[in-house]
């Protein structure tokens, strides 16, 4: 089961020779790299927060919606 899910829209161009441009997208190269990288960081920063600073749940629902809508609105996840 896949609980965490987590994207980027975030495309940008890239000049190829022979004055092309390409649109490159960086979710897709996350992926190339690691297949679900951004979710696998989002938990490990929850863990850090669970462990090392000793944050409780309610502080860590209320940072989960804080991020999701700020960077949502934002367009850096999707």
């Amino acid at each position: 089961m896949n609980f965490v899910k987590i994207t980027t829209p975030i495309q940008y161009v890239a000049s190829m020779p022979g004055d092309q441009q390409k649109v490159v997208a960086i979710q897709e190269m996350i992926d190339a790299i690691a297949p679900r990288l951004l979710p696998v960081l989002f938990t490990g920063l929850i863990f850090y927060l669970i462990k090392v600073k000793k944050w409780t749940t309610y502080k860590l629902v209320i940072l989960t919606i804080i991020l999701g809508v700020v960077l949502s609105v934002l367009h850096l996840i999707a």
